[in-house]
């Protein structure tokens, strides 16, 4: 029963973090998502030094607050300390801007701002983009919160039964291997490589 005590803390954490995180805040997220969307637009994979983002990406680059370390490689002109010096009226006006941003800008480039991040292995992107593809009609904020679900929860649960075949494997005590998990699913690096758009 603990286990899947375990199981489910390390769920509910990954549920959380993906939710709260804000847009683009995960390590590259732009531009592994930029990746992911290239896929399931032109089904072919990016290359590096040519592909370029999307206009649906950039457009939300330009409404919605980064924090200045991403700034400079997104070229965002609002990072979270000038956002919150806003009134809610203007921050609502962006956050629905943002929102209303139409789908049908994923599939045209903007050429300046290059995806750094195109020369990456393909398969976790393959993961992504198929359900990217069936959720072509949503707005990009629902897309991107769907795809960092959908891979930090596969990893947690990956990681628990991998977990448990190594302890099995190795003849760990039960106990032993409960705690483990326990400590695992306890780190924030975890989630902080888990939770986003990535391949990690």
């Amino acid at each position: 029963m603990i286990r899947w005590a375990i199981l489910l803390f390390g769920i509910l954490n990954a549920i959380l973090y993906s939710s709260l995180l804000p847009l683009f805040e995960g390590f590259d997220e732009t531009f592994h998502y930029g990746y992911v969307q290239y896929v399931s637009t032109h089904g072919a994979f990016p290359v590096l030094g040519q592909t370029v983002i999307s206009e649906e990406i950039w457009q939300a680059l330009q409404v919605q607050p980064v924090s200045h370390y991403i700034q400079a490689s997104t070229k965002a002109p609002t990072n979270f300390t000038d956002y919150y010096g806003l009134s809610n009226e203007q921050r609502s006006v962006l956050r629905k801007r943002l929102e209303s941003i139409p789908s049908s800008d994923k599939y045209r480039d903007h050429a300046g701002l290059q995806n750094y991040e195109a020369s990456q292995a393909p398969i976790p992107y393959l993961f992504m983009a198929l359900p990217d593809r069936l959720m072509s009609g949503l707005p990009i904020v629902s897309r991107i919160l769907f795809l960092r679900l959908l891979v930090s929860l596969t990893s947690v649960v990956l990681i628990y039964f991998g977990m448990s075949l190594l302890a099995r494997e190795l003849g760990v005590l039960r106990e032993y291997a409960v705690a483990a998990a326990f400590c695992v699913y306890c780190s924030q690096m975890l989630y902080g490589a888990i939770a986003h758009v990535c391949n990690d």
